[in-house]
């Protein structure tokens, strides 16, 4: 699944950030951290980017790239 979609956001997200599943909000997706310094080693798959920034617990636009 690729493009644009409405997502739930939990916490503060960064306008062209990837972001990962929730790890405590169903449906709801967050900053994606990194697991350790080692570059591209995320806690959870990244599943799209940040396209705008919207206050917490809102839907917000994140283009997709789920494969």
């Amino acid at each position: 699944v690729k493009g644009p979609a409405s997502v739930l956001f939990e916490g503060t997200v960064i306008i062209n950030r990837e972001v990962t599943p929730s790890d405590t909000t169903a449906g709801a997706v967050e900053n994606a951290v990194l697991a350790s310094a080692t570059p591209d080693t995320y806690l959870f798959v990244p599943i799209g980017t940040v396209m705008a920034v919207t206050p917490t617990a809102t839907y917000g636009p994140v283009w997709l790239n789920i494969e």
